[in-house]
């Protein structure tokens, strides 16, 4: 009886011990990591943010398969390729912290990815110590800045004076792309008495603006092809006046593409049935979806890494590319709306050549 009084007394005592001693600091030295020092305070720090905040679903390793991911589709992230989807980089390149920060902050519409309310200092901690699950001179570890995709020379800064809110963080390569020919501009010399003149006129213009956007859009959506691997949202006959070709097999559906790098088949979205990951959404004051088109940009000028979805914007004009950011996201407001299950059903029953149709009815 003693002996086992004496081997619990033990085992207490050890346990004492043991938690009394803290636990020894996981970085001693700075790590280079896309290409800057980082110090291992401000990543032994990140370590604590991202085991509070991250590790659930990312796990310890940072290769997604966390205590909570198992239930979860699609699956949490992989931190350890340093590949990410939508954070506006074409793949082989890095994306920046701001850009992360992003996705943090807005989250992955339809997945367990929801938008997180921390403070910025643990978001950039954890960013940080995010970047040292890459595996040896691979992904952050290897020598390249966010934006580039080999060296770690410093990018040149695109901006413009004439127009500084159109000027979007992402991939430098096509920064000279981010002029939006549509955007409405304000006027900062407007007398109190025209003020009410000046916003109908303004009201006005916008709408014949973003009408044109979209119409715009339509056409180069189903000319250049995006509708071969997303739905189409024209008949035959109309496809072929925008200048595109007809998908024979299935037009109103979306093409399945295998992933190699997922290894799994994935499906690009029906923009009139799916809801969109990436773009930041909200509710106007009559309670209808809305979405920012540049948001929309962002993912079609630098493509999905790891899916069949390039990076446009190495290919498209500025005008092409927000043309389609405008007609998607359009299409995309639709999607919970009674129209938009109009509009699908009365293009595969052939009553109406184009989505827009509806609305000359």
């Amino acid at each position: 009886m003693k002996r086992i009084s004496y081997f619990f007394m033990m085992m207490w005592v050890g346990f004492v011990v043991a938690c009394s001693v803290p636990d020894p600091e996981k970085f001693t030295e700075p790590q280079l990591l896309g290409g800057e020092w980082i110090q291992p305070d401000v990543l032994n720090a990140g370590y604590t943010a991202y085991t509070h905040y991250c590790f659930a679903c990312h796990g310890e390793l940072g290769d997604g398969k966390g205590p909570a991911s198992y239930s979860y589709y699609p699956p949490p992230r992989d931190f350890r390729k340093a590949l990410f989807k939508f954070a506006g980089v074409a793949s082989g390149s890095l994306p920046s912290d701001e850009e992360l920060e992003r996705l943090v902050r807005v989250g992955l519409d339809g997945t367990a990815m929801l938008p997180w309310d921390i403070s910025e200092e643990e978001l950039w901690l954890t960013i940080q110590y995010m970047k040292t699950f890459s595996s040896e001179k691979r992904g952050y570890r290897k020598c390249r800045k966010p934006g580039e995709p080999q060296t770690c020379k410093k990018l040149k800064k695109v901006t413009y004076k004439d127009n500084p809110y159109e000027v979007i963080p992402f991939d430098a390569r096509w920064n000279d792309h981010v002029f939006d020919q549509w955007a409405m501009q304000q006027s900062k010399n407007i007398k109190s008495d025209m003020m009410d003149r000046w916003k109908k006129n303004k009201r006005l213009e916008a709408q014949q603006k973003y009408d044109e956007a979209v119409q715009e859009g339509a056409k180069n959506y189903h000319k250049l092809g995006c509708h071969l691997c997303h739905a189409s949202y024209g008949s035959a006959k109309q496809i072929k006046q925008w200048g595109g070709n007809p998908r024979d097999q299935y037009p109103f559906d979306s093409t399945p593409k295998y992933s190699r790098e997922y290894k799994t088949v994935l499906m690009p979205p029906d923009f009139l049935r799916h809801r969109v990951r990436s773009p930041q959404h909200y509710q106007d004051d009559k309670g209808a979806l809305r979405y920012d088109p540049k948001d929309f940009y962002r993912v079609i000028a630098s493509g999905i890494p790891g899916t069949a979805m390039p990076a446009w914007g190495e290919t498209l004009t500025a005008k092409e590319l927000w043309s389609i950011s405008y007609f998607v996201m359009d299409v995309s407001e639709m999607m919970p709306n009674k129209q938009g299950k109009i509009a699908r059903q009365s293009l595969m029953n052939g009553s109406i050549d184009s989505i827009y149709d509806l609305d000359k009815k």
